[in-house]
């Protein structure tokens, strides 16, 4: 990586979800400017260290249950002087209304991040103490994949909060005849251009919604309910799928679908006010060389895209985390200890309890497959629903105790595992003569009719829930698509 540049990005692909590591977060200095105390007080404190890599990542975890304030002044920088330290963002939130300052103090504050970016970093044959702090680079050195994920998530919020501080101060320097400052090009460190967009113009308001698009809110909020470290990046693709250049004006609906498909799609479209599609399948998946309205997959996001409209795609991530698809349909077989199948790594767990792949319920009472099939099909609003019965289970001779659960296509996850049930939505042919041969019954909703019920179960209320929850006062509501079902009935 060049000295000279550092990106840090929330939204990974497989690709690139392995050369996150970069030990240059943010130039500072070791003052008031510092990394540290530009983002040390902007989430409630926990007693660690404010400002450190730890205190940060569980920041991260917290911070949404909390209303976020902007920090003191003086954490942006000591050219301000005293500062009051409860400021809320709701003071400068939609009327334009920042405190007052002196307007030699913002100039010299736009002068000194300039400068700022500009020093070198800690480590290099000229460095000096304006330059990246080294104990907080070394802590950074020794990070994970994805617990730098996680961290860059905390950073870019954070970044998001203080912008309407440096527009101001870059407005008042365009005002007094200097050369007109983007307050985005004072934070170069950082790659959040895709994750915190200036659409402004020059003769607009400046507010804090300014500075974080519908898109943005969405991306940190679904990565607080499904952190993307969580997801199997190795081959699937997550996060930002999309992001418009132009974004409808006005928008204020994100709209959830399972499937982006033509339906989805024109009835998404046919709503002027959805400005962000969570699609929990990809429409991107494999690399494309080129982009073509003849290709169906292709033709779906140029539209999105020429409609300013973007795509966020959660998939595995909404599978593996906490209180995600996985735990939702292990609640629809009945009570008992619920596990996951294959614990996630502590380090990509991102703080979250029982996360991993797949679930396995061992139930606290035993029950007849018969019980099971019905309460299956009655919460997934299935009138029939394809069933392998192992012999030991025909006519309920023996009761079901221990069922090993995957939403999706399943067979790979729940296949090794010993249980008397696999519910799962989709097998192929010859793993379900397999399943049956060993005495393990088998319920198969179909693919994505295991995953569907989520969105209206569970994930409406649960991103409804962050976004009011976030500093913005712009509201934004959930739909979930009428026209979204999965392509195979049984009639």
């Amino acid at each position: 990586m060049d000295d000279e540049a550092c990106d840090i990005q929330v939204s990974l692909t497989p690709s690139t979800a392995s050369s996150v590591r970069s030990p240059h977060v943010l130039r500072s200095s070791e003052h008031n400017g510092s990394a540290s105390a530009l983002l040390s007080g902007i989430s409630p404190g926990n007693g660690r260290r404010a400002g450190s890599v730890e205190h940060l990542l569980q920041s991260h975890h917290h911070h949404h249950h909390h209303r976020v304030t902007l920090p003191p002044l003086r954490h942006v920088s000591n050219s301000y002087g005293p500062a009051s330290d409860d400021m809320d963002i709701e003071d400068a939130d939609g009327r334009d209304m920042l405190p007052p300052l002196r307007k030699r103090a913002r100039r010299a504050t736009v002068a000194e991040v300039e400068s700022l970016n500009l020093a070198p970093h800690a480590g290099s044959s000229s460095g000096g103490d304006r330059g990246f702090p080294a104990e907080l680079g070394a802590e950074i050195d020794a990070l994970l994949p994805s617990q730098l994920v996680a961290l860059s998530s905390e950073l870019v919020r954070r970044v998001a909060s203080v912008l309407p501080v440096l527009a101001m101060e870059a407005a008042d320097s365009a005002l007094d005849g200097k050369q007109e400052v983007d307050p985005i090009d004072l934070l170069l460190p950082f790659t959040i251009r895709k994750q915190v967009p200036l659409s402004h113009q020059a003769n607009e308001p400046v507010t804090s919604a300014t500075f974080s698009s519908m898109l943005s809110r969405v991306s940190a909020a679904m990565q607080r309910i499904a952190p993307l470290s969580l997801a199997e990046l190795k081959w699937d693709n997550v996060g930002i799928l999309l992001e418009a250049a132009k974004p409808r004006e006005k928008a204020s609906k994100v709209f959830l679908t399972i499937d982006l498909t033509t339906d989805t799609l024109d009835e998404a479209l046919d709503d002027p006010a959805v400005g962000v599609i969570v699609a929990y399948h990809p429409p991107i998946f494999s690399a494309w060389k080129s982009l073509s309205m003849s290709n169906l997959k292709q033709s779906l996001v140029l539209k999105c895209a020429a409609a300013g409209v973007s795509i966020y795609s959660p998939h595995t991530s909404l599978d593996s985390c906490a209180n995600g698809i996985n735990d939702w349909l292990a609640s629809l077989v009945g009570e008992g200890k619920v596990s996951p199948i294959t614990p996630a790594d502590p380090a990509n767990a991102a703080g979250q309890e029982n996360a991993g792949t797949g679930r396995l319920v061992e139930l606290t009472t035993p029950r007849p497959l018969t019980e099971v099939v019905a309460d299956v099909k009655s919460r997934l609003s299935l009138e029939h629903i394809r069933v392998a019965r192992a012999a030991r289970h025909m006519q309920d001779k023996e009761l079901i105790s221990r069922i090993a659960i995957c939403a999706g296509s399943g067979e790979s996850v729940v296949g090794p595992v010993s249980a008397d049930l696999y519910f799962t939505g989709e097998m192929g042919h010859h793993d379900v003569l397999a399943a049956v041969a060993k005495n393990t019954s088998c319920i198969l909703g179909e693919h994505s009719n295991t995953e569907r019920g989520y969105l209206h179960e569970v994930l409406k209320a649960r991103l409804q829930e962050e976004l009011d929850g976030d500093v913005h006062e712009d509201a934004v509501s959930i739909v979930v698509s009428k026209s979204d079902r999965d392509p195979i009935a049984i009639e």
